[in-house]
């Protein structure tokens, strides 16, 4: 892929879904026109293809898997089925793929936090060649809530050069 730099507006512009791995657990983000890594961005094209051909776990309901309906009613006012399942298509699809999947609350590029929407009820892991791994000391995946900010871009990006 040729090196590519995106300008602000591009991302803003932008719904990109994205992949990394954080201490051993694969990871599905849908940017909401936040700003990627420029790392994770080389590998989309790789992770795209492998990902598009995964298989998705049958369809249990919460058997499954768990999705964050307490967020999207406290947060983001979802109150019906139609709309949380609308809200939720992609991060389930995700997680019926194995991911845990997160996204921003808002479009503001300079909100950094992301919540966990949906992941497998039991995660079961597997290795996709070339995707972005990093091992974060500070960072528990099963500390994660219902409501827990996770500064994903910056876990990342850390140790990386400006």
């Amino acid at each position: 892929m040729p090196d590519v730099k995106h300008s602000d507006s591009y991302f803003t512009n932008s719904d990109i879904d994205w992949f990394c791995r954080v201490n051993g657990v694969n990871i599905h983000v849908a940017s909401m026109g936040h700003a990627i890594p420029e790392r994770v961005m080389q590998s989309l094209p790789a992770i795209y293809e492998k990902v598009s051909v995964m298989e998705m776990v049958a369809w249990t309901g919460r058997n499954g898997m768990w999705y964050n309906e307490e967020l999207l009613r406290t947060m983001l006012r979802l109150e019906s089925p139609v709309e949380m399942g609308r809200y939720l298509t992609t991060f389930v699809v995700m997680a019926r793929k194995g991911f845990y999947s997160f996204a921003p609350l808002t479009t503001d590029p300079t909100d950094n936090d992301y919540y966990l929407m949906a992941k497998p009820a039991a995660y079961k892991d597997f290795e996709l060649n070339g995707i972005v791994s990093k091992n974060v000391e500070h960072f528990e995946i099963n500390e994660v809530g219902t409501f827990t900010p996770v500064r994903i871009v910056e876990l990342i990006s850390q140790g990386d050069e400006a």
